[in-house]
């Protein structure tokens, strides 16, 4: 009996020496296949949590680096699943205030620690949430229409628009600016501007954020209007009786003023023609008053010319 007592023992501490043995070899393969180690997650983008209903943030978080411990695996798989989140935890912040906040990173899973997060802490401003409607102001800025031409006063399709941001912020916006584009432009122009929150200066505030983004605006383009005088041109037409020709004609008076667009009086060439005058038949040297041949939208003072035309009579051949 004790001979079994003792080999019984014998064989049951081989047994358990077989199993720590055995526990060994498990533990040493799994962490030389699956090791701990460090790993530096640089530039990671802070989330600001948990902030009070009424308050925003007026300081955004900015990018911190993270370094976690353990195994490879899990580190592996919580890269390739952006699952690491540093995070700023505004609970408790009610009012508005400045402040500096610890970075933590969570939802870290079982066997993987926060090592170190640089910055480790975060000074965050919160303020009251505002909401106030802002003029809004149309900017032609440097564009300019083709030359001859000007830009009336541009038509907004809205006349303000919403601001909402941090108090602060939303206070310090004067106006909204639309910047209209007319560059080169002969004609109407329609289009979409980016709405632009700006101060008393003309500072862009920023932080703050605009309902509508942009406005719809039109703006008509005319030519301008100038004054010029113009050579008259006669134009003689037909033939007079036979013997005779003409040898001269001239408009009284010589000059006249022309007004109105200023491309359109570019064209003339600083000339005007008359309406022709029909000498068929004529014998002798006549005058007639007739208008001036004028483009759509030139004016002319006088309106009308006298046209002195010469005939004479040609000499008879040997």
């Amino acid at each position: 009996m004790r001979a079994l007592w003792t080999w019984l023992r014998h064989e049951l501490d081989l047994k358990l020496a077989s199993l720590v043995i055995a526990l060994v070899l498990c533990a040493w393969r799994s962490n030389v296949a699956n090791p701990m180690e460090k790993r530096w997650y640089p530039s990671m983008t802070v989330e600001a949590r948990n902030l009070h209903d009424g308050l925003v943030l007026v300081t955004r978080p900015a990018p911190a680096t993270v370094v976690l411990r353990g195994p490879r695996r899990l580190l592996d798989r919580l890269s390739q699943e952006h699952q690491v989140q540093p995070v700023l935890d505004l609970t408790g912040l009610a009012q508005p205030t400045w402040k500096w906040i610890k970075v933590n990173v969570v939802k870290l899973p079982p066997g993987v620690e926060q090592v170190d997060v640089q910055p480790p802490e975060q000074l965050v401003e919160v303020d009251a949430a505002e909401r106030q409607a802002k003029n809004i102001q149309a900017d032609l800025g440097s564009s300019q229409p083709a030359r001859g031409y000007a830009a009336e006063a541009p038509h907004l399709d809205a006349a303000t628009a919403e601001v909402s941001g941090p108090r602060r912020s939303v206070n310090r916006v004067a106006h909204l600016t639309a910047a209209v584009d007319v560059g080169g432009a002969k004609d109407t122009v329609t289009g979409e501007a980016r709405l632009i929150p700006v101060d008393a200066v003309g500072q862009r505030v920023t932080g703050v954020e605009c309902k509508p983004l942009t406005v719809s605006y039109t703006v008509k383009v005319v030519a301008l209007r100038g004054a010029q005088a113009f050579t008259v041109a006669p134009r003689v037409s037909g033939q007079p009786a036979a013997g005779y020709e003409v040898t001269e004609s001239r408009a009284e008076p010589a000059m006249v003023v022309l007004s109105g667009p200023r491309p359109a009086l570019a064209t003339l060439a600083e000339r005007i023609e008359t309406e022709p005058v029909d000498v068929t038949g004529w014998k002798q040297s006549s005058e007639r008053r007739v208008a001036l041949a004028l483009p759509a939208g030139i004016s002319a003072q006088p309106r009308e010319v006298a046209v002195v035309v010469t005939l004479t009579a040609r000499r008879p051949g040997p």
